[in-house]
């Protein structure tokens, strides 16, 4: 992955000597003709492909360690795979963005889910309720739902819980005509 990238990176960058857009776009295709090789394979032993990135992919199938092993069977010589990850749960709406809960509870959120200018509730809600899905079940997550719920109609949220503070950019001049502050002012709401 650091190769690619990397590579990708200096020979699409102008500006340097040796840079070549012919070759830069090359890595970006091998890159795509080998991933799809990888979701074919998976595909091929039953395994549901979840989420598919440059930094590899998210599957399942109930011996991952097998399919693991056929997907590296099959890769060029020179790429090789690791199986990082087992037994975890996963929920990706989209491309890009999903919270992963590992066996022990722990949550690593990307993509919507690290939205910045958002209130603290709004972030932290999903990543807790897929959290408690995974690691507790339906009921647990569906009780966390309705005491939040319950929460928000009865006003007993922080209203910490429920304020963004960020500083106004320079495009927002209709912040600025409405008398809320200028470019640079941190403000809450």
């Amino acid at each position: 992955k650091v190769l690619i990238n990397g590579s990708y990176g200096y020979f699409g960058t102008g500006g340097y000597g040796f840079n070549d857009y012919e070759a830069a776009a090359l890595v970006t295709a091998y890159g795509r003709k080998i991933l799809n090789l990888m979701v074919s394979v998976v595909e091929s032993c039953n395994g549901i492909p979840i989420e598919i990135d440059t930094d590899g992919i998210f599957f399942s199938h109930d011996d991952p360690k097998t399919v693991s092993a056929l997907v590296a069977d099959t890769l060029p010589e020179g790429i090789s795979i690791e199986l990082e990850l087992k037994h975890y749960g996963l929920y990706a709406p989209k491309a890009k963005s999903y919270v992963l809960v590992s066996p022990d509870g722990q949550t690593s959120a990307k993509g919507l889910f690290r939205k910045r200018n958002r209130y603290r509730l709004e972030n932290e809600f999903p990543t807790q309720f897929i959290k408690l899905y995974f690691t507790e079940g339906l009921a647990a997550a569906q009780a966390y739902y309705k005491q939040t719920r319950s929460m928000l109609a009865s006003g007993d949220i922080p209203v910490e819980d429920l304020t963004i503070t960020r500083k106004i950019s320079t495009s927002e001049k209709n912040l600025v005509e409405l008398g809320i502050g200028k470019p640079g002012d941190t403000v809450s709401y």
